[in-house]
């Protein structure tokens, strides 16, 4: 089944299995045609906002550190 995946993402099992992220672009794929068309623009509200969302994680994090380390 992994092998399966990695032949439609056009990537190896290895990569898939690996902890360290992938970088994967869709524009040339065959099996993005039925999904439209690709739409480049980013709302800066919508990546402010998920900047914040970021930030709050960090905090939280930091803090239950704090408190396991204690």
């Amino acid at each position: 089944m992994l092998d399966k995946i990695a032949e439609i993402l056009g990537v190896s099992s290895d990569d898939i299995k690996s902890p360290n992220p992938i970088v994967m672009s869709f524009n040339n794929s065959p099996y993005n045609a039925p999904f439209g068309t690709q739409n480049n623009y980013i709302n800066e509200k919508v990546v402010e906002q998920l900047v914040t969302q970021l930030k709050v994680k960090d905090e939280i994090i930091a803090k239950l550190l704090t408190k396991v380390i204690s």
